[in-house]
């Protein structure tokens, strides 16, 4: 986790870390090729929507899928 943020930070915040499928992993993911989203707590799966083992950490929000206007 520590080198995915520091080559971040030395790309100037425009690096875009994607993790394979098999890798150790924690959290929100999403499909580097279709965008379907899974939560880990073990290991990236392969794809269950189209097959391909790219993925990306995404950040969560309680709000982030809300529809309801306030």
């Amino acid at each position: 986790m520590i080198e995915r943020e520091q080559l971040a930070a030395e790309a100037g915040g425009d690096y875009v870390a994607f993790l394979q499928a098999g890798d150790a992993a924690e959290g929100l993911f999403r499909c580097a090729d279709r965008g379907y989203g899974v939560v880990v707590t073990a290991g990236l799966p392969v794809c269950p929507m189209c097959g391909s083992a790219s993925w990306e950490e995404s950040e969560w929000s309680p709000f982030g899928r809300s529809t309801r206007s306030l």
